[in-house]
């Protein structure tokens, strides 16, 4: 595995936490003293991830990332050779015993995703074999805790958009004008309006996000590298920290409710995006006016810079050590591109706000001291 260079600053990850604590506290602050209901889905993350692990086709695509870890783990000279060993049996049937759950919980799964069911437990012995089980355990568990934190924060935040600040979209569509000749929205949306294959396929590949994120994470996994593992789950978290509160310094609804009438295709073509919007706009207009009963993860308008992009950069860039897994992330990549602008979700601006965002993101991410540097290798 190629080293990453030199870094001519760091910054300590007890600094990181300390200010992530801080906007926590702050997110608590005004949830308290908002007029949003105290009923908060905790377990909306989880369901999401649940939700995209057992759906179809996603075990054809773990295979994919596991194939792409395997080749990165034979490139480093410290992978040791597989052996029928206790742990090697305890790999199994804990492998075994993850995909039965997923199998058994799944009614999505198709002939494809079972045929790839003993590849996939193949591949993810070895990968479990090399890592230590308490302190995967511990990983994981410290993964899901810092996303469900992190995705109140970012909702908390996110529901005051729109009752601190007043919309701007009407500077980025005159940007837009003053560059193309007319609003670019405009000529995506009439050009959607005639090509109804891709703005079913952009209803499709748009919700495939945790997909892709789950996919990103099992590839690092199995990679067997914890450095990099945490600088993902890092990214993340600062991905949804730093774009909620960026959401403040232009806020922006996106063409689809800046302009509806040119997003009609959407309500024939796209239900499950129509569906999606029209959530979003109720839970946005009943937290303005005190009516929400409950907060729901991620339920509130705002799209200005595109973190749909940023994540999606993110996890391009933390795919980067195989050619497999990078083809991989750069077609969800250039799907999540089409999609947003296709279905009304961004404008073109936005979506560079999310990649400026991401290297941002990224910067910081790779000039964090770990604590748990000392454990990136974990050998049989």
């Amino acid at each position: 595995m190629s080293q990453l260079p030199k870094k001519t600053f760091s910054l300590s990850m007890v600094w990181v936490v300390a200010i992530e604590v801080l906007i926590l506290a702050g997110a608590i602050l005004i949830h308290m003293l908002s007029a949003l209901p105290l009923e908060y889905s905790w377990s909306r993350t989880l369901e999401l991830f649940w939700q995209s692990v057992t759906d179809k086709y996603f075990i054809v695509m773990a295979c994919i990332a596991l194939i792409a870890a395997a080749g990165v783990r034979t490139r480093r000279s410290f992978s040791s050779p597989l052996c029928f060993d206790a742990r090697f049996f305890i790999s199994l049937i804990l492998a075994a015993i993850v995909l039965m759950v997923m199998v058994a919980a799944s009614p999505r799964y198709g002939a494809w995703d079972y045929a790839f069911l003993l590849p996939v437990l193949a591949l993810m012995v070895p990968a479990l074999r090399q890592r230590h089980p308490v302190k995967a355990l511990a990983g994981f568990i410290a993964t899901i805790l810092v996303l469900v934190v992190t995705s109140y924060v970012f909702t908390i935040y996110k529901s005051q958009l729109f009752i601190e600040r007043a919309p701007l979209d009407t500077l980025l569509v005159e940007a837009e004008s003053f560059l193309f000749g007319q609003p670019l929205y405009l000529s995506i949306a009439e050009w959607a309006s005639t090509h109804t294959a891709w703005v079913r396929f952009s209803d499709w590949v748009y919700y495939l996000f945790f997909h892709h994120m789950a996919l990103t994470a099992l590839f690092l996994f199995a990679c067997d590298d914890n450095e990099e593992q945490w600088r993902y789950v890092l990214s993340l978290a600062l991905c949804y920290t730093l774009g909620g509160l960026s959401y403040f310094l232009f806020p922006a609804m996106g063409p689809a409710y800046f302009d509806p009438a040119h997003f009609t295709y959407l309500n024939t073509d796209a239900e499950f995006t129509t569906f999606i919007q029209g959530f979003l706009k109720t839970s946005t207009d009943d937290a303005s006016i005190g009516r929400l009963a409950v907060i729901e993860t991620f339920a509130f308008i705002a799209c200005m810079p595109s973190l749909h992009m940023a994540h999606e950069t993110i996890m391009l860039f933390y795919s980067r050590r195989s050619r497999l897994m990078l083809g991989l992330a750069a077609l969800f990549w250039a799907g999540a591109f089409a999609a947003v602008l296709i279905l009304g979700w961004h404008y073109l601006f936005d979506v560079v706000g999310g990649l400026v965002l991401a290297a941002l993101v990224i910067l910081i991410a790779q000039r964090v001291q770990l604590t748990t540097a000392a454990d990136s290798r974990q050998t049989a």
